[in-house]
């Protein structure tokens, strides 16, 4: 209700217009269109009575070995509890998550907003905060989680965190049984938050190994749950309006499930790489993510055709096979090259200042935090490369295993994966800056966690200390540090049991599947002594040039 305090949602503007409001940040639709300013949603502080009921009354000592209850909640945001109304509470601890966890206006008000899902977060902030109660729990139980960050010896916010949890856990239960409640943007929101919770309350608790294990376990349990969510919804209903902004932001963390398990994803059919843009066009985060949807059908394709080696397949039929995969590589590489043309022509029209991705690469420190969405979109395609030309030089390797005859081929230079893992390590320090409170790290853990693994496999200890330096000397370091480390927690040193061992144990397709690129040959190949127009002719050169020097 417009007008009616601690009801209206809507813009300050809007409220004492009387209008209605469409909860639109930084600046609602209603404002813009017809030329005014938009005052915002913050609302001015007010006092509300309240007084101690033990107030006047001496305390009950009684003994020794007893302690005053009063004491025992040290947080404000608990104690306030007892003297505001529920929504007046949870409004404030809701409030305080947004100031640390969500970037400044500046970050959205910049040229590269448009590249930016950070407003799927405020559509949720304004939009569904007290909508379903498993929303309202979860985000609550996420709030707390990320207070507790801020004061790890507050027992009283984690105790509350995981309290608020097992409800929301309770409450998702039931309405995943109704159809409506279950395809309601609340759930999948719900089922978002829940996923992020894992990362900063579950990495935070976590301590031994099968606790920081499960992290990784509980975070793609909850992701597969946002994927399996949107595809019963369909593509046709995530082409407009929040639907649509919810399908942008969950998407990536879908692919990143699909490529820890290396398993094809829906997300890489025509109709999920249409529809739900029909009404509106794509932009350069977008199109990078279309690229990296193709990544887990690659993997998946790769970990098919490696084990047709050990279980006595035709040797030309996997042979054939292998070529096929780089065949496959090199269309990713010419999508990956083509996108960063577009990436550093959009910079150019953005008369942005720096050079990129230079600036990032050598001055992070130095890069505003405005450009932040450009960023991200720039370590995601470097994670892509390691990824792809990984594999593409062990599967090229498999085809030399194969056939010894076979002549090895010199690729080009931008097909090694270490410079990539290297300038993702450069550019950390510029995710974990105060500006981008807990939006930076989080979204920057993918990337880096690819870094860190190649680093690990390729026994390039100089680069895997100083990236894991970082997150003793940057804030939220540790918390994202064990995050990481439950996503590979199988693994001995960055490196996976090697495939002949895992097949004499009967567990080939099985074994720690996840990061089993990891286990791969992935340092440089020999140079050939074939000349360039003798590899060109070789089988593999149909597939085209731009692989090769």
């Amino acid at each position: 209700m417009v007008g009616v305090p601690g009801r209206s949602k809507g813009c300050n503007t809007c409220r004492k217009r009387k209008k209605g409001c469409d909860l639109r940040r930084p600046a609602c639709g209603q404002c813009l269109a017809s030329g005014r300013v938009c005052e915002g949603y913050e609302r001015p502080l007010s006092f509300v009575p309240y007084r101690d009921g033990n107030r006047g009354v001496l305390p009950d000592t009684g003994g020794l070995g007893q302690r005053s209850t009063r004491n025992q909640l040290k947080d404000p945001l608990l104690l306030v509890h007892n003297g505001l109304d529920r929504a007046s509470w949870e409004n404030l601890v809701l409030g305080r998550f947004w100031e640390i966890h969500l970037p400044g206006k500046e970050l959205i008000m910049s040229p590269f907003a448009e590249l930016s899902t950070s407003i799927g977060w405020y559509d949720l902030a304004s939009c569904l905060a007290f909508g379903d109660s498993v929303l309202r729990l979860s985000l609550l139980a996420l709030s707390f989680a990320r207070l507790h960050l801020l004061d790890p010896d507050n027992n009283d916010t984690l105790h509350h965190s995981i309290k608020l949890y097992g409800d929301a856990l309770k409450e998702l239960n039931v309405a995943l049984r109704y159809r409506n409640r279950r395809l309601s943007d609340d759930v999948l929101y719900a089922c978002a938050v829940l996923a992020l919770y894992e990362v900063f309350q579950g990495a935070a608790a976590a301590t031994g190994r099968e606790q920081i294990q499960s992290l990784g376990y509980s975070w793609m349990s909850h992701t597969k749950g946002v994927c399996i969510l949107l595809q019963v919804r369909g593509p046709e209903r995530h082409s407009d309006g929040l639907a649509h902004r919810q399908f942008r932001s969950m998407r990536l963390n879908g692919l990143i499930s699909a490529i820890q398990a290396r398993k094809k994803s829906f997300f890489n059919t025509e109709e999920w790489l249409s529809k739900p843009w029909s009404k509106n066009p794509k932009n350069l985060r977008d199109e990078v993510i279309d690229i990296l949807a193709v990544v887990p059908d690659m993997l998946e394709n790769v970990d098919a055709t490696r084990a047709m080696l050990y279980t006595g397949e035709d040797s030309d039929l996997v042979f054939d096979e292998l070529q096929c995969i780089v065949g496959r590589c090199c269309h990713i590489d010419i999508a990956l090259q083509d996108w960063m043309d577009k990436l550093q022509a959009f910079c150019r029209k953005s008369n942005f200042s720096h050079a990129w991705p230079e600036a990032l690469i050598d001055s992070p420190n130095d890069v505003p935090a405005g450009v932040y969405s450009l960023a991200h979109i720039t370590i995601l395609y470097w994670a892509i490369c390691i990824v792809v030309y990984t594999n593409l030089r062990q599967v090229i390797a498999d085809l030399g295993a194969l056939r010894p005859s076979y002549a090895p081929m010199t690729l080009s230079p931008h097909t090694e994966p270490s410079q990539y893992a290297t300038m993702i390590r450069k550019a950390a320090p510029y995710f974990f800056h105060p500006a981008l409170g807990g939006i930076g790290p989080t979204n920057a853990s993918f990337p880096m966690g690819i870094a860190m693994l190649y680093f690990g496999a390729s026994e390039n200890e100089e680069e895997l200390q100083a990236i894991l330096a970082y997150f003793s000397q940057l804030r939220m370091g540790g918390t994202i540090k064990r995050f990481l480390n439950s996503m590979r927690a199988d693994s001995v040193n960055g490196r996976v049991m090697p495939t002949e061992e895992s097949h004499s144990r009967g567990q080939l397709g099985q074994h720690n599947t996840a990061i089993r690129w990891w286990g791969f040959v992935i340092s440089p190949l020999m140079p050939g002594t074939e000349s360039e127009e003798g590899m060109r002719r070789n089988k593999i050169g149909v597939y085209g040039s731009c692989l090769f020097e």
